[in-house]
């Protein structure tokens, strides 16, 4: 390297001397030529030797410049090479960074559609839970709602059949106080005519008991009577005794018979109404 080097600079330091300049080959040899025919001598002959062998030289120099410079060209061109077929690899390399990138770009893109949709899923899933819920709430509110209605409804119609009820109850209530007061009446005058009868039947008693008495005293009692006349008013009194109305009846059992024909009637209204009423 180091000749190539030292052989480098001789060339270009014979191209830049001018006390060697470059003839061509045809000058070189005309120029002897002219010497040949001009200069016979031996002074001059070696002019003319030393005039070749500096061109011989020259011309070696120069080829060993060209060959150096061949073989700078070829490692130029082959570093050229080198670099293009790094550049090449390069752009190659680039190009397949460049579609990794864009295959990279689509798998995220992919990726960002795929987490977005299944979000969106989750998120569809979730409010359709929400509506079935809300729809199962509000069925369920909705038979709540129509068991409340069913409930109004029986306790507004138990509400009216109380208050007609009540109202009829108060339309028989008069009939059947005017009854008892009726019935309370009759009971008196009944009583006062049962009074009228014993007190007959035992002023009857007496007389019978005053005629006995008389008979006894005149005749000798019973004894001396005659048994057909004691026959007779035997059955005499036992018949006044059939025909003798029953006892007069106690306050207790007035009041009983009084109040039988309220108590009819509210048996005939049901004993819905006069028991509370209990709602469901």
């Amino acid at each position: 390297m180091d000749d190539l080097d030292d052989l480098t600079e001789s060339c270009e330091a014979a191209s830049e001397s001018p006390e060697l300049p470059y003839p061509s080959s045809e000058d070189v040899l005309l120029l002897i030529t002219q010497l040949q025919a001009d200069c016979k001598d031996s002074f001059s002959l070696l002019k003319i030797r030393k005039a070749v062998q500096s061109y011989k030289r020259l011309i070696e120099l120069k080829i060993r410049c060209c060959e150096l410079l061949r073989r700078q060209i070829e490692k130029m061109e082959d570093k050229v090479t080198g670099l293009q077929k790094e550049l090449s690899e390069t752009k190659e390399l680039k190009l397949q960074l460049e579609h990794e990138k864009v295959e990279q770009e689509q798998e995220l893109c992919n990726a960002r559609l795929e987490l977005e949709n299944f979000k969106l899923k989750v998120a569809i899933e979730k409010q359709a839970e929400e509506n079935q819920q809300l729809q199962k709430n509000l069925f369920s509110t909705n038979m709540e709602l129509l068991s409340l209605k069913n409930i109004e409804k029986k306790y507004l119609k138990l509400q009216k059949n109380k208050k007609k009820m009540e109202q009829e109850l108060l339309t028989l209530k008069c009939p059947i106080e005017k009854n008892g007061v009726e019935h309370g009446r009759v009971q008196q005058y009944k009583q006062e005519i049962e009074e009228r009868e014993r007190q007959d039947l035992a002023e009857k008693l007496q007389q019978v008991d005053q005629l006995l008495q008389g008979r006894r005293e005149a005749g000798g009692g019973w004894q001396g009577a005659p048994q057909g006349e004691m026959a007779e008013q035997n059955l005499t009194w036992h018949s006044q005794c059939k025909a003798l109305p029953p006892a007069p009846l106690c306050w207790d059992s007035q009041q009983q018979l009084a109040s039988q024909p309220e108590v009819d009637a509210q048996s005939k209204l049901g004993g819905s109404c006069l028991r509370p009423m209990a709602f469901s």
